[in-house]
This record gives C-alpha cells, structure tokens and sequence, in this order.
C-alpha cells in the first residue's frame, strides 16, 4: 500500500511539474501572439503593409493557450465552481462534490479528446491546411485538442484519488473548511 502511495505521490509530481511546463509555453504563445499583432496594427496603419496571415496564426494560437493550460488551472482549482451552493454542507459533503465534478469533468473531457483525437489523425493524414492566402498546416492545432484534454483527465483524475484519501480520513484528521488542501 505504501509503494503504490508512493508512486501515485510521485506519478502526480511529475503530472503536475509537465502541466506547468506547458502553462509557461501557453504564456510565450500569448507573447508571441501579441508581438504579431501588434506588429500588424503598426505595420497596417503606419506604413499600410499588414501581415499576410496573422489573423489566421493567432486562431491556431488561441487553441494553443486555452489547451496548454486548461490543466495547470485545474491544478490551482480555478475553474469554476459553485461555492454558494456548496459552503452550508459539512466538509465530507464538500469533498463528495467535488469528486462527482471531478468524474464528470473526466467523462466529458476523455469523450473530447477521443473524437478530437480522431480528428487530428485524419488531419494529418491528409495533410490538411486552412483556406486563405496563407495555408497553414491544421494538425498541430487539432492535436493540442486532445492533448490538452487528455492532460486535464489525468489532473481531475489525480484530484479524484487526492480527495478520496482525504475523504476515507478520520473525522480527527479531517482539516477545516477553506482550509487545508491536496
């Protein structure tokens, strides 16, 4: 019991320290997203030369920050939740809650990132491309779907197991509301 603790322990460390890695690239996509366009308002409305294409980029990026970090916010819980109609039950109540969010979070999130999946394998396989003057290769983006996803599964998953232990406690052992946490 001790090992699989450990390893669990450990499994989420490593989760957790990927999920970071992948917010700060979700922030350098921001910064390289606003670079370009605020490189094509100058260059737009200075000198009436915009960047082909720019628009068409920063869509793709959007994918990119939303699903890079989609995970990192569940790790700091600020995804939204429903605290006024859940502060009047006990803790045990609370934490009851939260793991039925949890597994219905995983239930949407793994059917999301299977057919998206799927998608991202068809777009690669036929080299799929956006419409415009600038055609830009579509699998990366359609690939950040279920990646981002499938990370965000393994998180509420982590979550689920971190608030089981603390459900399965002693009432002794058990920290005050808003207080303590996984």
């Amino acid at each position: 019991m001790i090992k699989l603790r450990c390893f669990f322990i450990k499994a989420d460390s490593s989760l957790k320290s990927v999920v970071k890695a992948l917010a700060w690239i979700s922030s350098g996509i921001v910064f390289v997203m606003m670079f370009f366009l605020t490189a094509d308002v100058v260059l737009r409305y200075l000198f009436n030369r915009p960047i082909i294409g720019v628009y068409q980029l920063a869509e793709f990026m959007v994918v990119g920050v939303v699903f890079l970090s989609v995970a990192y916010v569940q790790t700091l819980k600020g995804h939204i939740k429903m605290e006024v109609a859940t502060s009047w039950l006990p803790l045990k109540g609370q934490i009851a809650l939260d793991i039925f969010g949890y597994l219905v979070g995983i239930a949407v999130f793994s059917v999301i990132a299977w057919h998206s999946g799927k998608i991202a394998i068809h777009a690669w396989r036929i080299k799929d491309v956006s419409m415009g003057m600038v055609q830009f290769p579509l699998w990366p983006a359609k690939s950040l779907v279920p990646f981002g996803s499938g990370l965000l599964c393994l998180e509420l998953f982590s979550n689920v197991l971190g608030d089981l232990a603390m459900l399965l406690r002693p009432a002794d052992n058990m920290p005050e509301a808003g207080g303590e946490s996984l």
